[in-house]
């Protein structure tokens, strides 16, 4: 695999790249083939895994969670506050359950990926993730639900 020949290499923040974009692949693939879930889990954890080993510890703050909680375990998402709309999908107001703080999440709905759809999202967040600037969102928490992605950033108001 391409993305162990560049650890091996000190290619790092390649193969940190390389191993996001595969988990991605593996946790909406896994969404849509319910039949092949578990083969896939054990791929889409070790790539998990090995992109958090290849990530400098700034990424490592952003949690992206692949298995356990899900974005309505850790924030109330207030649905009838729709903060804004896009092409790949809506921003709503959400409440941290445990601190109370505000946040804004995303919400894209994976149902219809394609390959280009598929680069779009790992390049969003992958972007996001190595932002800390105060004058840009901050990504705070990536969820990967069924068939929704939550991305959980900032509340810019």
């Amino acid at each position: 695999m391409l993305a162990e020949e560049q650890m091996t290499e000190s290619l790092r923040a390649d193969a940190a790249n390389n191993f996001h974009t595969v988990a991605i692949y593996y946790r909406v693939l896994e969404s849509m083939l319910p039949s092949m879930a578990a083969e896939i889990h054990s791929r889409l954890m070790y790539a998990a895994w090995r992109t958090k080993q290849a990530s400098n510890l700034l990424e490592n703050y952003v949690v992206e969670h692949f298995e356990g909680h899900t974005c309505s375990d850790v924030y109330e998402v207030h649905a009838s506050n729709k903060l804004g709309k896009g092409s790949y999908g809506s921003v709503y107001l959400a409440t941290h359950r445990r601190t109370g703080d505000d946040r804004a999440v995303k919400v894209m709905n994976v149902d219809r990926v394609t390959s280009y759809y598929l680069r779009k999202l790992h390049t969003e967040i992958a972007i996001l993730r190595r932002l800390d600037h105060p004058n840009i969102v901050r990504l705070h928490d990536v969820f990967f639900g069924r068939r929704s992605v939550y991305l959980v950033t900032q509340l810019c108001r």
